[in-house]
């Protein structure tokens, strides 16, 4: 996606439709989507298929996959799908997994906002979140994976489909979610 690069900050970069085996780097502002009616797949196998340290980024119906990677390695050193740090990224109706890893690891105060999205079938964790990062999640799936949290200073908001607040599946509570 040569248009990534060509980006200034707030374009709109239309996707036509297909499967895309790459690494994003997204350092500057952008909202990503496919063209109309056109079905995206965005798929890389190194550390992160998707490296995002914009201010704010946003990725709207959009499948990505993360395929390979060293399972051995844990935490911040893991393979992950998607790595946030410092800034914003929305995930709007997307679908991430990653087949070894994490789907989504959040670094350095990141803010992440999930929409309509699933975080399926991952490796290991559905997100794992350092250094005071942040999650709102809103009318979404996380599936066969779990939430981690390195601090549990770290509040989320977030409610199901139904308006009631969403559960950690491990402790139950509402205002945290367990390590």
């Amino acid at each position: 996606m040569q248009a990534i690069k060509q980006a200034v900050d707030g374009d709109t970069i239309q996707v036509l439709s297909g499967t895309y085996e790459e690494n994003l780097v997204i350092e500057t502002n952008v909202y990503i989507k496919p063209v109309p009616g056109e079905e995206v797949t965005i798929r890389g196998d190194n550390l992160a298929t998707i490296n995002s340290s914009a201010m704010t980024a946003k990725f709207e119906n959009i499948s990505i996959e993360h395929t390979g990677g060293d399972s051995s390695l844990k935490g911040k050193q893991g393979v992950r799908c998607i790595e946030v740090h410092e800034g914003d990224l929305e995930l709007n109706n997307c679908l991430v997994t990653c087949q070894v890893g994490s789907g989504v690891l959040l670094l350095d105060q990141a803010y992440l906002r999930v929409k309509k999205s699933r975080i399926n079938d991952n490796g290991r964790c559905g997100i794992i979140s350092f250094d005071e990062s942040r999650l709102d999640c809103d009318d979404s799936q996380f599936k066969v994976s779990t939430i981690s949290f390195e601090s549990m200073s770290l509040r989320i908001a977030w409610v199901d489909g139904e308006g009631q607040s969403a559960r950690c599946g491990r402790c139950g509570r509402s205002d945290f979610v367990c390590l």
